[in-house]
């Protein structure tokens, strides 16, 4: 079994995992948003790329088209879901890694031991109370 402080280190870890992949930027590819399938309705619009930086996720969420284009329509959309998406992924690896590392310290605390097996019911006594028929 391992010590305690162990298991408290690896509870700290799974809160630094949970906020570095909270701050590392998101990047998006929005090709197929069903928005940019209208510019090819008009013919003056030029495909541009549909890639995008959008910051980190908790900046992402909020994010704001910049134009009224359909291609800002659907570079807002793709980095509020990529930073959601994010922020759900730091949240559950950083919860996983920080309930292990509890459940490490309780096995800690209760040294390392299952509970006993409960003792066995008590055996009647050979006495006539609980015979039927004696009297």
């Amino acid at each position: 079994m391992l010590p305690k402080k162990v298991w408290l280190a690896l509870g700290a870890v799974g809160v630094l995992v949970g906020a570095v992949i909270a701050v590392l930027p998101v990047r998006v590819q929005f090709a197929r948003d069903p928005l940019l399938r209208l510019r090819d309705l008009d013919p003056e619009l030029s495909p541009p790329a549909a890639t995008a930086e959008c910051g980190s996720p908790a900046r992402s969420i909020n994010v704001k088209p910049r134009g009224t284009s359909l291609y800002e329509l659907a570079r807002a959309r793709a980095c509020q879901d990529a930073g959601r998406r994010r922020l759900l992924i730091a949240w559950a690896t950083g919860d996983v890694i920080v309930i292990v590392g509890l459940i490490g310290i309780v096995g800690v605390d209760r040294g390392g031991h299952r509970p006993s097996k409960a003792p066995p019911a008590p055996v009647p006594s050979g006495g006539r109370e609980g015979m039927l028929g004696t009297e």
